[in-house]
């Protein structure tokens, strides 16, 4: 008897399974994946820069790169607060025994002010010049 039921239960269950088999939709196709393309010849690899602000010193420190460069810009000081990168829209904290480390990847050229919040000062700027060819 609980051999039968057990038979039963094992055809039901194949059954189950083979109807909501039958029903679930298809797998649908996967995208191939992308294939590589040589960049033009005209158009140079990104860069990637590191740069250094001391906010300690009484003069702004300009930090120059061009558009589509990453750029690392660690700002240092041996004030507590935080520091904006304006325009580019980075807030980091800062004290005197942690830098603040922004990575960015300018696109457009122009002038970017860095900073101190609370006392507003500015402590360098980032200029973005156009890519050179």
């Amino acid at each position: 008897m609980l051999a039968r039921r057990l038979l039963m239960f094992a055809v039901i269950l194949l059954v189950v399974t083979a109807i909501s088999t039958a029903l679930a939709p298809p797998p649908q196709p996967t995208s191939p994946p992308p294939v590589a393309t040589d960049a033009p010849s005209s158009a140079r690899a990104s860069r990637n820069v590191a740069r250094t602000i001391d906010a300690s010193r009484q003069n702004p420190t300009t930090v120059e790169v061009e558009a589509g460069d990453l750029l690392t810009l660690t700002v240092s000081s041996d004030e507590a607060g935080a520091v904006e990168l304006r325009e580019l829209g980075q807030v980091k904290v800062i004290d005197p025994t942690t830098d603040a480390v922004f990575d960015v990847l300018p696109t457009q050229p122009g002038r970017y002010a860095v900073v101190l919040l609370g006392s507003e000062r500015t402590v360098g700027t980032v200029r973005v010049t156009p890519r050179q060819g």
